[in-house]
This record gives structure tokens, C-alpha cells and sequence, in this order.
């Protein structure tokens, strides 16, 4: 009977200690429960803590998007931008072969749009009559500043200004071709760039040249660009260029007749020895210097000692 009771006690206490636990075991549950690796191992017991971590979770979520109290959620931040490629050159010029490696300004369209740019290049696409009077005044700038004041320096005014306006007019004609033929191999050179489907290209220098190929399309533009802009206007230089070849070959049969003498013959030392030995020479070489305002003083008479050599004789009168 006794060791029922003793059995019935033991039984009380064990069932006691199982649903009232002790502080010490208390603590140390609580501590595992707010451990993170007890977090991340254990499960909700029970369908309230589920829903209370659920709810935990979607806050933290929201506030990590940026979305407020309201649990917006700021979708430009969570969806990830995607970094727009840099491109290797400009491409504000919308005239490229499609090959990066080509620099812009060595591409035939860049290089046509660059020419009807320049202060020069870009008259050739003037009409006819304007790109004729462009000619015009650069005839008369060049004849008044350069020309004249050059030919006026060899024929004196006042008893050669014929001489003088003829090799000014020679003289301007000849800058005008040679600016025309300028003309013409600037262009030239471009369209050749344009109707070809192969182009070469240097990427910083001689050293690292190479060639390029145009894509199918761009050859197609190419070619309408130098059917309606560049042929014309190599045309109208080609034109211009053989008018004034024909004027500069007419202005050098003119100045040969108004001056056949060469006007700086006195200064070759074959002249000077004709002068010396030929009394006739001697006269009209003297007449030549009193027309143009000299004087007719013999350079000995100036020293004792060529006066003496050369006899004194026409030293006298001066």
C-alpha cells in the first residue's frame, strides 16, 4: 500500500514539472526562440504566428522597395536598370558606314558635307551666273591687291601702263585657273570616295590604315549623292577651268606683243657685257633710263679712280 502512494506521488510531481516549467528553463526556450538560427530553423506552431511572419515579411519587403505606410511598392526601384551602351564615337553626324572603326570625318558623306562647308569649296554649287560672278569678284580682289601693284613695279605708269594693265590681267588669270583647278580636284577627290564601294580609311595615322567596306545601302546613297550634288558641280568647275585656261593662254599672246622685250633683260650679265662692247646698246639703254625719269650720269663718274680707267671721256657735262 505504501509503495502505491510513493508511485502516486512520483506520477503528481513529474506531471506538475511538465506543464509548469521552471524559471530556468524558461529562459533559456526564450533565448533559443530569439536566436536568428532558431528563427530560420524552427516553423510557426500555430496559424496566427504564420499570418504575424507572412505580414513581417511583406513590410520588410515594402519598405526595402521603397514603398511608405501604405505598402506601394516603387516598381522603378525593383525592377533593375539596364546600363545603355556608350558608343565608341560620335554619333550626332548621321552620315556613318556603319563601322565604328571608320573616323567620322573620313567617311565620303561626312567628307562631302564638310566640302560644301569650306568658304571656297562651297561656290561650286552655286548656279551658273552666281558661281560667274563669285568668279568675277575674286578677279577684281586679286587684279587691284596683287596684280597691279607687282606689274607696276616692272613697267612704270606713265610711259608703260599698257605693258603694265597686260601683265596685271595675265598674272590674275593665272590665280583664277589655279583656283579652279583647287576646285576641281577637291571635288574630284570626294565623289571618287563617293562612288566607291571600298573605301580606305586611317584610323589615327598611315601606320594603321585599312580598308572598309560600305554596306549595300549606303552605296545606294553614296551614288545619289554624287549624282545630284557633286557631278554638277564638277561640271560647272570643268567649264569655268577651260574658259579660263583659254583666257590665260590669250593673255600671254597679248603681253607678248605689247612687251616682247623681257622687262629685266638689263639685269643679266650678258646684256651688261653687249652694253660694254656695242655703243648703240649703250645709247638706247641710256634713252631707256632718261624715259623712265633716271639720270644719264655714267656710274664711273662718281669714282676717281673708274673715271681714270675709263678715260673721264662724258664726265664733264655732269
Amino acid at each position: 500500500m505504501m509503495q502505491r502512494i510513493l508511485a502516486g506521488l512520483a506520477l503528481g510531481a513529474f506531471a506538475a514539472s511538465a506543464f509548469n516549467p521552471s524559471p530556468t528553463t524558461s529562459l533559456t526556450r526564450q533565448a533559443k526562440s530569439r536566436s536568428p538560427t532558431s528563427r530560420l530553423r524552427s516553423s510557426p506552431d500555430t496559424p496566427d504566428e504564420e499570418e504575424d511572419d507572412a505580414e513581417a515579411a511583406r513590410r520588410r519587403y515594402t519598405e526595402m522597395m521603397g514603398g511608405g505606410a501604405s505598402g506601394v511598392v516603387n516598381v522603378e526601384r525593383a525592377v533593375p536598370r539596364i546600363a545603355k551602351p556608350v558608343p565608341r564615337r560620335d554619333d550626332s553626324r548621321p552620315l556613318g558606314l556603319q563601322d565604328e572603326a571608320v573616323p567620322t570625318d573620313q567617311q565620303p558623306a561626312q567628307e562631302l558635307l564638310d566640302l560644301k562647308k569650306a568658304p571656297i569649296f562651297k561656290s561650286a554649287q552655286l548656279e551658273d551666273s552666281e558661281f560667274g560672278f563669285f568668279l568675277l569678284k575674286t578677279y577684281a580682289a586679286i587684279f587691284f591687291v596683287v596684280s597691279l601693284p607687282i606689274s607696276l613695279v616692272t613697267y612704270d605708269w606713265q610711259t608703260s601702263l599698257a605693258q603694265a594693265l597686260v601683265a596685271a590681267n595675265f598674272g590674275t588669270v593665272v590665280l583664277e585657273f589655279f583656283l579652279l583647278l583647287r576646285l576641281y580636284v577637291g571635288w574630284t577627290y570626294v565623289g571618287d570616295r563617293l562612288v566607291k564601294d571600298v573605301g580606305y580609311y586611317e584610323e589615327s595615322g598611315w601606320y594603321d590604315g585599312f580598308l572598309s567596306v560600305k554596306p549595300p545601302e549606303i552605296v545606294a546613297r553614296d551614288k545619289l549623292l554624287y549624282d545630284y550634288e557633286v557631278e554638277p558641280a564638277i561640271k560647272r568647275v570643268t567649264t569655268f577651268g577651260a574658259a579660263a585656261l583659254a583666257l590665260m593662254l590669250g593673255s600671254f599672246l597679248l603681253l607678248k606683243v605689247v612687251a616682247p622685250a623681257d622687262p629685266y633683260a638689263y639685269l643679266e650679265q650678258d646684256y651688261l657685257q653687249n652694253v660694254l662692247q656695242d655703243d648703240a646698246r649703250a645709247a638706247a639703254e641710256q634713252r631707256r633710263v632718261l624715259e623712265r625719269g633716271g639720270s644719264a650720269k655714267p656710274t664711273y663718274c662718281d669714282d676717281r679712280y673708274y673715271r681714270a680707267v675709263a678715260g673721264g671721256g662724258g664726265c664733264s657735262q655732269w
